[in-house]
């Protein structure tokens, strides 16, 4: 019939943009669900019975408050008993191993293998986090967050691969050899005029104060 291939071509571009617009309204309302700001809090080796939230002796008011408001968990366990591999399985969610990827003999432990992540690496020369596994911080970041990390805790610290994917990334405490030499395996004493938790904050303030927007992990 003449005229009709136009017009089923007018139909099939109807159907296009309405499925793009229902995609847009759809990625409009998870974006309007989601939180504007998520905030991590990571206290390294706390232990239960010294939170008031836990049954505790020690008054923690602070994070009292944070469990009276929230989602307190009475069964949530580290996936291993040791800093980095704990952190490499919160900053990726994969499990922690200290095996080889290839004939499964356990791995030597040192600042290159110690997040458990080693059978992910490329070779010699990849961080501690391998550059091939995704972080958290780069999922919220494509998902249109400003992300900012600020850590007291050495084995943290660059070039181990816990900042990839952070806009902004502040490190307090040791100066950089020390924590070369933490990364080697070598024993560091922290300082706690450097650590303590109000240099952390001062930090997290100055970062506040000059945050590009409110949409932030």
């Amino acid at each position: 019939m003449p005229g009709w291939r136009p017009r089923r071509r007018a139909v099939l571009l109807a159907v296009v943009l309405l499925v793009v617009g229902a995609a847009a309204a759809l990625w409009a309302s998870w974006r309007d669900r989601t939180p504007e700001r998520i905030v991590l809090v990571v206290i390294d080796t706390l232990r239960r019975d010294r939170v008031g939230a836990y049954g505790g002796r020690v008054a923690t008011p602070h994070l009292d408050a944070f469990a009276a408001e929230g989602t307190r968990f009475e069964r949530a366990n580290g996936a291993f008993h040791q800093t980095t591999m704990s952190m490499g399985a919160l900053f990726t969610g994969r499990t922690p191993s200290i095996e080889a990827r290839e004939g499964g003999g356990p791995l030597p432990w040192t600042g290159d293998t110690w997040c458990g992540l080693a059978r992910y690496s490329s070779g010699e020369g990849d961080a501690c986090i391998p550059a091939a596994v995704p972080t958290l911080a780069e999922a919220l970041s494509d998902a249109g967050y400003h992300t900012a990390g600020v850590v007291s805790n050495l084995m943290l610290f660059r070039p181990a691969g816990f900042d990839r994917g952070f806009d902004d990334w502040h490190e307090v405490g040791p100066l950089p050899e020390s924590v070369r030499r933490a990364q080697a395996g070598a024993s560091i004493r922290y300082d706690p005029r450097r650590t303590a938790g109000d240099k952390v904050n001062e930090a997290v303030a100055r970062w506040l104060a000059s945050r590009p927007g409110d949409r932030f992990f």
